[in-house]
């Protein structure tokens, strides 16, 4: 229980800085970049850190599910990025200047199937039903893949141009 209170205490700072920063007048991409990473690192050590708290005769199919799953965080962030580059570049081919239009976030993102709220929704899950772990890994990695699959579309009909 103590993991889900730290949790929700990382989730509701995540959304208050970049709103806090915004209300303020002081975002900044250095503000953008930390947060992140910050997310970034959360993420990918959420499902490890659930994994290894398991019992040892949970075996190597939970740790499959969790490197897989790892994996698709590895190939969306590649896919993200590149989506982000192509964005900025394309404004500044434009002139229109930085790529964000109304963004929320420091870097422009394609919509896509799984998003942050539906991560945040897995992630409780995960802490307060470990023993789902595997299955909500699965789970999530397909989502996930679905997700490159949508932004992968976006970046070949965006680079055919």
């Amino acid at each position: 229980m103590l993991s889900f209170l730290f949790w929700a205490l990382n989730r509701s700072l995540d959304c208050l800085d970049g709103a806090l920063a915004r209300h303020r007048g002081t975002a900044s991409d250095l503000g953008g970049f930390l947060d992140l990473l910050g997310d970034f690192i959360v993420y990918s050590l959420l499902p490890i850190a659930i994994a290894q708290a398991s019992p040892p005769d949970t075996g190597s199919s939970l740790w499959m599910s969790v490197a897989v799953l790892e994996a698709t965080f590895h190939v969306n962030n590649f896919v993200l990025f590149y989506v982000a580059a192509i964005a900025e570049k394309s404004a500044n081919a434009e002139g229109t200047g930085k790529g964000k239009k109304e963004e929320l976030t420091s870097v422009m993102m394609r919509p896509a199937l799984i998003e942050g709220m539906e991560s945040a929704l897995i992630f409780t899950a995960m802490l307060v039903y470990p023993s789902a772990l595997q299955a909500l890994s699965w789970t999530m990695a397909g989502l996930v893949m679905v997700g490159i699959l949508q932004r992968t579309v976006w970046v070949v009909e965006a680079l055919r141009k």
